[in-house]
């Protein structure tokens, strides 16, 4: 057998390797001349089966603090710097290889492990999540910009797509595992839900719009609404006018000196926190002292007017004179202003000052009478212009339209004959308050006017045929403390709110100005039982479709809040709701075709067993069950927010039904949140919450809540040993069609 030589020193047994570095040692310092080429041919010649470089010579030099002699450099003593460079390398890289440890070789029974030894002949499951598809909601892309669209194309469209995930997921993973069930975990919110969940007002509210205040039946898309946006008014479009005749329902109702307000629980209400200033949307029923609301804002300096093109701001003053101290005189086709020169000398002054300045055709009568009374009477162009604007002394057809200017002087005009204001102490110090009698509605068109110019206008009782309208031009947000009342009262009748493009509008309950959210743009296409028929009619086609690659499909249904018969979700009785009840329509179809009996536990799930598809549907808000010896849970969520949120957050809720349960709970399934997320708490405890359908909605652009991502659902397989093995994220949507914005300025 042929002898082996070593070129390495890691590679021979550890005796020879310390004799040989011990005898470089002692040749380096008994012969101080000899270089590592040297040394190496020594060591050669006394161990025959060692032939050492010389790199590895000169890294045990090195590593033993040994200098070899310097490489002598014709013509020079001084290396020049490559040289230097090339040296530092050869001595790096022979350092390197003599402490270089290569990876040990594969263990043989690793290299001869077999499928079987990995664990996939094990039979696994798959499971997948199936939440938040609102089926028949609708969101407008005209109420987002572009940045949310939802309809029952869509929603059809995403849903093909989610079953077609799962299909090819399952194909790829067939290939090695086998795959003998499917778990639907079916986690709510299936269909969009019924009117009453709406965020509306009741029947006596009404709408600021550009021609003055309307009630719902006077309301139709397209209308130019008032809104609120960014702590400012301006105009905007009432896109859909919502409205069901025949809600009946628990209501909130806040009052106060200047505020009345009948709302559905759900509202959605513009709200600001005294503490911090933050102004934000929020439900009606989750209202608190610590609250205010606006009454009125500022005018947007970007918004566009429309006045008279021969409008002047002398003209829209003396309107303002005429509509409070003026009479149409049918005869002769003039109009008269009257005003008291004893009482109010300087009010006569400033009529006849805009008569001049208009150069109007104007008589002044009643310079004899002891009681100082005066009569401006107008005649010529002016007094028919007036006659125009302001026939019956009604306002002017869509003032509201006016530039500010126009509008301050028709208000000081208006002020300045029929108004008042009170000195700097008392209740309404600072304030105006303005009186006519109760007629051609030019109260409501007075008080539309304060609120265009961003004044807190609120109307007072009558008293003697007339009625009060008071005005704060500095106070526009109104707290829910003091005096201010909120309780629940029952209502039966109309309900109704529109959808406008920023999510805002300008209302009146009573005489009393409010600023609130509308209708979000996640609404009803049909109605709930259309909703039911046309959901159980998809999905069971859906369910049959897996049997292609399953033998055998397990459901679990839990009830979502969408679904709900009531109103107010905290109010409601989980098990009545028509989510469950479409659930019970699919299974029984879907027996017809596999087979099945149905029973009843003594908790009321309704189970369908026995066929190819089983059918677990419970009508509690939680849901146990095991997965290949895993507990597992699954609830819909609404109520529990994030998932690390303190007390609230599912991780919490996670531990506390552990506590309940009395032991981990393995895998946690929730829904609600729109949201694709995971963590990994506890040791073989995980908490996962599934995406959604619908993707973003007006609900993430405006109030920071449901999904900012692409609408997905998740999939996974899961080994009796070793639980989630695999897990996937089916995504139901491309970027470029949940994003359709309008960036003005770019192509």
């Amino acid at each position: 057998m042929a002898k082996q030589t070593y070129t390495r020193l890691r590679e021979m047994p550890a005796e020879l390797a310390t004799a040989v570095r011990e005898r470089i040692i002692v040749l380096r310092t008994q012969e101080a001349a000899l270089n590592p080429v040297a040394i190496a041919v020594r060591i050669k010649a006394e161990f025959s089966q060692v032939n050492l470089p010389a790199e590895t010579v000169r890294a045990v030099l090195r590593s033993k603090g040994v200098k070899p002699p310097k490489v002598k450099v014709e013509q020079t003593d001084v290396l020049d710097e490559r040289q230097q460079m090339l040296l530092d390398i050869q001595e790096r890289a022979s350092q390197f290889l003599a402490e270089y440890r290569s990876l040990p070789p594969v263990p043989e029974f690793i290299r001869a492990t077999k499928v079987e030894d990995m664990g996939f002949e094990s039979s696994q499951v798959g499971v997948a999540l199936f939440s938040d598809l609102h089926y028949y909601s609708r969101i407008d892309r005209r109420a987002s910009n572009g940045l949310a669209e939802y309809n029952i194309d869509i929603a059809r469209d995403r849903l093909a797509r989610w079953r077609n995930g799962v299909l090819r997921f399952t194909q790829m993973n067939q290939v090695w595992v086998d795959l003998d069930e499917l778990f639907i975990l079916a986690l709510g919110d299936d269909l969009e839900g019924h009117g009453q969940m709406f965020q509306c007002v009741d029947a006596d509210t009404e709408c600021l719009t550009i021609e003055g205040w309307r009630r719902y039946d006077e309301m139709a898309p397209g209308q130019i609404v008032m809104t609120y946006k960014d702590g400012s008014l301006g105009w905007g479009e009432a896109q859909t006018i919502n409205i069901y005749p025949d809600a009946h329902t628990d209501m909130v109702e806040i009052k106060a000196r200047a505020a009345d307000m009948l709302l559905t629980p759900n509202h959605r209400c513009v709200v600001r926190s005294r503490n911090t200033g933050r102004e934000e949307l929020r439900p009606a029923a989750e209202l608190s002292s610590h609250l205010e609301f606006p009454m009125s804002a500022p005018w947007g300096a970007h918004t566009e007017s429309a006045s008279p093109t021969d409008m002047t701001d002398e003209f829209a003053e003396l309107l303002g004179w005429y509509l409070a101290e003026g009479t149409d005189k049918q005869r002769g086709y003039s109009v008269e202003i009257s005003q008291s020169d004893k009482a109010n000398p300087e009010k006569c002054d400033r009529i006849r000052a805009l008569l001049g300045a208009l150069d109007a055709d104007w008589v002044e009568s009643g310079l004899g009478d002891i009681s100082g009374g005066r009569t401006f009477r107008i005649k010529g162009y002016v007094a028919g212009r007036i006659r125009d604007l302001c026939p019956n002394k009604a306002f002017p057809v869509r003032f509201l339209s006016w530039s500010t200017d126009h509008l301050i002087a028709l208000y000081q005009g208006l002020m300045a004959g029929d108004g008042h204001s009170f000195g700097p102490r008392g209740r309404r110090r600072g304030g105006h308050t303005f009186v006519q009698k109760e007629t051609a509605n030019r109260l409501s068109d007075f008080q539309a006017l304060c609120v265009r110019l961003g004044y807190t206008a609120t109307q007072g009782q009558s008293c003697q045929n007339a009625k009060p309208v008071f005005i704060r031009e500095n106070y526009r947000w109104h707290g829910l403390r003091g005096k201010t009342s909120r309780r629940s009262v029952p209502y039966r009748g109309v309900v109704w709110c529109p959808t406008t493009s920023t999510g805002t509008w300008v209302a009146r309950r009573n005489g009393k100005v409010f600023i609130t959210g509308n209708s979000q743009a996640l609404q009803m296409s049909e109605s709930i039982i259309f909703q039911m028929m046309g959901f159980a009619e998809d999905m069971t086609g859906i369910i049959l479709s897996y049997l292609e690659r399953y033998p055998h499909i397990t459901i679990i249904k839990v009830p979502g809040n969408h679904g709900r018969t009531e109103a107010r979700a905290r109010g409601a009785y989980t098990p009545d709701n028509f989510e469950l009840m479409a659930w019970e329509i699919i299974a029984e179809r879907v027996r017809h075709e596999t087979g099945g009996e149905w029973t009843t536990s003594a908790n009321g799930v309704r189970s369908l067993t026995g066929g190819q598809i089983d059918f677990h549907i419970h009508y509690g808000a939680i849901a146990l069950f095991d997965i290949l010896g895993w507990l597992c849970s699954g609830r819909h969520g609404h109520g529990i927010r994030g998932l690390q949120a303190t007390y609230t957050g599912a991780l919490d809720n996670k531990f506390r039904l552990n506590a309940v349960v009395g032991e981990i709970i393995n895998y946690y399934f929730k829904a609600h949140l729109h949201e694709a997320q995971s963590s990994e708490s506890e040791i073989q405890g995980e908490v996962m919450q599934n995406g959604c359908f619908v993707g973003p909605s007006l609900l993430s652009v405006e109030m920071s809540r449901a999904a900012a991502s692409l609408p997905s659902q998740e999939f996974m397989l899961f080994h009796p040993k070793r639980g989630k093995t695999h897990h996937y994220r089916i995504h139901l949507a491309e970027v470029e069609e949940v994003r359709q914005i309008e960036v003005i300025g770019r192509k």
